[in-house]
């Protein structure tokens, strides 16, 4: 997979995953859009709709985003809410705590979930 990193940081991470990993958080922090989604389903699952609503995300860019953010892991389907017969699926943060840590023997990044 091709990397957004500059090649002097690509060189001293470590692990392909954690290139991987850093690569697709800071593409979506890069985004102004990408950064609200991610900030809006922090603390618990929203739909689409709550998101867009809460975040002022346009609903077809916030559908567009997210599907964007999942196909990176960076947010996930977690459950459904019905409104008027309709299904809709609820997304969360696939992590609630990311760790880069900068040490002498390279960069390493840490995805968890409290």
């Amino acid at each position: 997979m091709d990397t957004l990193l500059p090649p002097e940081l690509q060189s001293v991470l470590g692990r392909h995953e954690d290139r991987e990993m850093l690569s697709k958080f800071l593409e979506a922090m890069a985004d102004r859009q990408s950064r609200t989604i991610l900030l809006c389903v922090s603390a618990r699952a929203k739909t689409i709709e709550e998101i867009s609503r809460e975040g002022g995300v346009p609903l077809s860019t916030c559908y567009r985003k997210a599907k964007a953010l999942a196909s990176k892991g960076l947010i996930e389907a977690e459950g459904i809410a019905v409104r008027k017969g309709r299904r809709h699926d609820k997304y969360r943060s696939a992590f609630t705590r990311l760790t880069l840590t900068l040490a002498k023997e390279g960069v390493s990044v840490e995805a968890s979930r409290d």
